[in-house]
């Protein structure tokens, strides 16, 4: 329903763009410009009554997002950004945390990948992190731009997961890597690159 009151109401206003949604899409051709939306995110949560589910809408101008808003619908929290112009909670400006170290910093795990999760979780408690699992890629993504999180390691195919969350994370001053397969030395890979995403 959520989707279909989106892609309603973007037809209306901007008639040329492409629409990609979770749950229907309506592709333009001849569009450089789509909108890419999630009605929710974390699903398990919402179904659980959980208040970290969110709302995820994106534009993306010839494959990159340029604007991205995201809704945590039960804290009343409205995360969004365009890009060149910072990100924001509300109307407050945010930045990722600039801690250098990961100690005692939290890292959320949103991965369907339980054997990889057990694996994670024993080196980086070496570290002294801690992990989390939400499962809300979105949720996650935006407590990394404001700070609370350092990293949020996820792994899906699925556009509407990251269109919106990257462009506040990098407006935020963050970094998204996109590591394109999980491998049994992925371990090994993701200590090296968690220093620099702090």
């Amino acid at each position: 329903m959520v989707n279909e009151l989106v892609i309603n109401e973007i037809s209306k206003k901007f008639p040329a763009h492409s629409i990609l949604g979770e749950e229907r899409k309506l592709m333009k051709k001849s569009s450089s410009f789509t909108c890419v939306c999630d009605p929710i995110d974390g699903t398990i949560p919402f179904s659980h009554g959980y208040p970290i589910f969110t709302f995820s809408l994106a534009l993306v101008k010839n494959g990159k997002s340029i604007l991205g808003v995201i809704y945590g619908v039960m804290l009343d929290r409205l995360f969004w950004a365009e890009r060149g112009r910072g990100a924001f909670l509300n109307d407050k400006r945010i930045f990722v945390n600039k801690n250098n170290s990961l100690d005692n910093q939290l890292i959320n795990l949103d991965a369907d990948f339980s054997s990889f999760y057990g694996k994670f979780q024993k080196k980086v408690f070496k570290k002294n992190v801690f992990v989390s699992v939400i499962y809300s890629a979105t949720y996650g993504g935006i407590l990394v731009a404001c700070g609370e999180y350092v990293a949020e390691v996820y792994g899906s195919k699925n556009p509407w997961d990251g269109a919106a969350v990257s462009v506040i994370v990098e407006e935020a001053g963050g970094k998204v890597l996109i590591l394109m397969e999980m491998s049994k030395d992925m371990i090994k890979k993701l200590m090296v690159l968690l220093p620099a995403m702090v």
